[in-house]
């Protein structure tokens, strides 16, 4: 469960690091539905993007419990 002695100023850098990992992605995709993007590169790219993402929400979800919530 979540910690009781949660760092907000942790907590604070690791949402901010969700909103940098997710605006990325999004930009990802736009670029892939564009044809902007070589296809290589997306496959290439878009699975560290989601791994980095999965870490930040259990990071989030360990340290205060709002990993998808907030």
């Amino acid at each position: 469960g979540p910690r009781q002695d949660a760092d907000p100023a942790r907590l604070k850098r690791l949402k901010g690091k969700r909103e940098k990992l997710f605006t990325e992605l999004i930009r990802l995709e736009r670029q892939r539905q564009s044809g902007n993007l070589d296809s290589a590169r997306y496959a290439e790219r878009r699975p560290a993007l989601i791994a980095q993402l999965e870490r930040v929400y259990r990071d989030l979800d360990t340290e205060g419990g709002q990993g998808l919530a907030a």
